[in-house]
């Protein structure tokens, strides 16, 4: 990051002096002064795309940059001291999933800052290392954007499209509050032109054609107490983005304490389930066995029941029917014990 004295060449202030008078004089523009901006890790340098310095404070050393790869950076030109890796940029955050576009503090709010790029503009405080605020993903690239100069919640956001969206977060915050379509061709630069006369916008586009678009009423007068209403609105972005981040923690918390071993989390818990699976299979088996055995003394008795109706001898294990049956019981020989055992069964299933 450079910066330069533009009176040098009108004061026409000679900065070298020749080496000999067949030369001539030569004017050579020189930056005054010089800031290397470093990434996290003070080795590799920055791809910075814009630079914004805050406006309010006279002699203030702050600035906000964005770089090529999505960053936004808060950083002081004065390097810090007793460090042993001095570095300009304090803080470098995630904004976008591309190069950053627009970088533009806010008119109305010193600590307020509008980063524009990818598919969405993201709205940032002063030492909140989060946006605030993420509109959601438009169509197109957002390609610029800029702040209203009289209206504290209005957002303008150009496309790739040649549409320009104009965002009222007091009237909606999920989507634009209305569009128009100004170029065929990519939108590039936005600006206002602050006069006193009617609010106007020049819009510049990739053909290099400029647009002089002047603003309805109610995009350029500020309603009542706006910027009461927009610093409240703020406030609650803070509180909810402080909210996600308390959560988010909880959230890693528990999900370590699920993700930890059975013998890690509870010794005698793998152990307990076993004998829980065992004793609940013996039980089923022994369910089994008694409804079998219930079954088998109904048949014996329905049994028992039909031979003495029809004079018939009775096996011995119908004599006892506490005793199971024994194998081959059947007593009757030939085709007396065949007609019998039929008879049983066609009795049994007429009854069943």
């Amino acid at each position: 990051m450079m910066f330069w004295d533009i009176r040098a060449k009108r004061e026409g202030k000679r900065l070298s002096v020749p080496e000999s008078p067949k030369e001539g004089a030569e004017f050579i523009w020189m930056p005054i002064f010089q800031a290397k901006l470093f990434g996290s890790d003070a080795r590799t340098l920055l791809g910075a795309l814009r630079i914004c310095l805050t406006p309010f404070k006279s002699g203030s050393t702050n600035f906000f940059c964005s770089t090529e790869i999505g960053e936004v950076g808060f950083g002081d030109l004065i390097l810090p001291e007793n460090v042993e890796k001095p570095n300009h940029i304090r803080n470098l955050s995630d904004a976008h999933n591309s190069a950053v576009k627009s970088l533009q503090c806010s008119p109305f709010f010193e600590d307020i800052l509008l980063s524009v790029g990818d598919w969405t503009f993201n709205i940032w405080k002063t030492g909140i290392y989060k946006p605030i605020f993420t509109s959601r993903y438009a169509e197109t690239f957002t390609t610029c954007g800029c702040w209203s100069p009289t209206r504290a919640g209005v957002v303008y956001i150009a496309l790739m499209d040649g549409t320009i969206q104009v965002w009222d977060l007091l009237d909606r915050s999920h989507e634009p509050s209305m569009g128009a379509n100004v170029s065929s061709v990519q939108i590039t630069s936005m600006d206002f032109c602050l006069q006193s006369g009617p609010q106007l916008l020049a819009v510049g586009d990739a053909q290099g054609v400029l647009h002089i678009m002047e603003l309805p009423r109610n995009l350029r007068r500020p309603i009542y107490k706006e910027k009461q209403y927009m610093r409240n609105f703020f406030e609650r972005e803070i509180d909810r983005v402080n909210y996600v981040a308390i959560r988010a923690g909880i959230r890693a918390a528990e999900m370590g304490q699920r993700e930890m071993t059975p013998q890690d989390a509870r010794p005698g818990e793998k152990g307990q389930k076993e004998a829980s699976s065992k004793k609940g299979a013996q039980k089923a088996a022994a369910e089994k066995e008694a409804y079998d055995a219930k079954m088998e003394t109904e048949y014996m008795r329905l049994e028992k029941a039909f031979r003495l109706k029809f004079n018939m001898p009775l096996p011995d294990h119908l004599l006892d029917q506490t005793s199971p049956p024994p194998k081959g019981y059947a007593s009757l020989s030939g085709v007396q014990s065949q007609m019998a055992n039929a008879a049983i069964a066609s009795f049994v299933l007429s009854y069943r």
